[in-house]
């Protein structure tokens, strides 16, 4: 069990690597619900993400809605991949007679790009009565691979989605402890925003590497997540308490009430949230295994060096070699024959590093060079064993 806790106001200064293109602006839009009655008025939120504020107020394509009155400009600095402005505009619309209604696409023009959003076609219904649904939160689990070999590492993402208006104060992420599963790292929050279901979510999402150790079938169902979230306050029950549960416990004043969730104006509340479980089949490398294997799967690179370049008769010469890739290296073995020293396996720059060290003794004056050393691992995507043999190394004896 893995245990986070960050709060509301730092939660973001650790945030990194978006979703959304890496474009310099993007622009979503979003309305609560689908369907409206005659005369009903809400809220369209325009969202703008850009690196600076000189967007003004555009003007909206409306279908059998009407604007009711100049739209209010909300301006914020939020840390996504970077410092970004993070500007919104609410509009406020009614919508008018029976049919379908539609904010067409809003399309803008900055530094010779152009930036649009879908149309959003809504349904003006007094027949059909949609209750305003409320906050919303979401929590799924994705693999990228759901059929990888063994010692493949493939990557599980668990994302929670916060609808506008929710504030996230603390959570609790719980990765399952599964037979032949093994959790290799877990990156930093991943931050952006999507439109779901013509919603707007604040995505953040828990990235962790996974090496599958054994062939085997697993049902992924026990991803949970404890959080604590402030919710905008209400008057009414609404669809977050048919979805989560009222229950009158939770409704105390001592749960409810705090200095916190006054200052952000909403009520505070304990959720425990679970994932949709997924099938990730762990398939077995295909036989007969060379006996070199390293037991490395994925993709490498290998190089190596001679330090120092220059000795005298009798002294030692260490190889220093260093394979990278996008594989577990944690039990890696090389074929050579002299001493290994393995230093402990790194990830940077998205990738996997391992670093040894083979001593020899410079017995003989002249040139030294070392024995072949040579690596074996399985590339999965071309579904077979590959070699790397470094035997070029050279130092001077004196």
């Amino acid at each position: 069990m893995i245990f986070y806790f960050r709060s509301f106001l730092l939660f973001a200064f650790f945030s990194s690597l978006p979703l959304f293109a890496s474009e310099e602006f993007s622009i979503l839009a979003g309305v609560e619900k689908k369907v409206f009655r005659p005369g009903e008025k809400f809220t369209f939120t325009l969202m703008v993400i850009g690196k600076n504020d000189f967007w003004s107020a555009p003007k909206l394509s409306l279908k059998n809605l009407n604007q009711i009155k100049a739209p209010e400009k909300i301006v914020r600095t939020e840390i996504l991949d970077r410092p970004r402005m993070v500007i919104r505009y609410l509009y406020k619309l009614e919508a008018l007679s029976e049919g379908m209604a539609k904010v067409g696409e809003i399309t803008f023009s900055q530094e010779g790009r152009v930036y649009f959003t879908s149309p959003i076609v809504l349904k003006v219904s007094s027949q059909f009565v949609q209750k305003d649904v409320g906050p919303s939160l979401f929590f799924q689990l994705k693999a990228t691979s759901y059929s990888p070999f063994v010692r493949e590492v493939f990557s599980l993402r668990a994302r929670l989605g916060l609808s506008e208006g929710v504030r996230l104060l603390e959570e609790n992420y719980f990765f399952p402890n599964v037979r032949g599963l093994q959790r290799l790292k877990n990156l930093p929050y991943i931050t952006c925003y999507e439109v779901l279901d013509n919603r707007i979510y604040k995505i953040i999402e828990y990235q962790d590497f996974v090496l599958g150790k054994i062939a085997q079938s697993i049902d992924l169902d026990k991803f949970r997540l404890e959080c604590k979230v402030v919710l905008p306050k209400k008057e009414k029950k609404d669809t977050f308490d048919k979805v989560f549960g009222e229950d009158d416990f939770f409704q105390d004043d001592f749960f409810t009430r705090s200095p916190l969730s006054e200052a952000f104006g909403g009520v505070e509340k304990k959720l425990m949230l679970s994932a949709s479980p997924i099938q990730v089949k762990i398939s077995p490398l295909p036989s007969p295994l060379p006996n070199t294997f390293s037991k490395a799967v994925g993709n490498f690179t290998m190089e190596s060096f001679l330090t120092p370049k220059v000795v005298s008769q009798g002294e030692f010469v260490t190889q220093i070699i260093t394979i990278k890739g996008d594989g577990d290296l944690s039990e890696v073995n090389l074929q050579s024959f002299a001493p290994v020293m393995g230093k402990v396996q790194s990830y940077q720059e998205n990738q996997w590093i391992r670093v040894f060290e083979l001593v020899y003794v410079a017995e003989e004056k002249g040139f030294f060079q070392p024995p072949p050393v040579t690596f074996v691992y399985f590339d999965p995507q071309e579904k077979k064993y590959k070699k790397l043999v470094r035997s070029n190394d050279r130092a001077e004896v004196r």
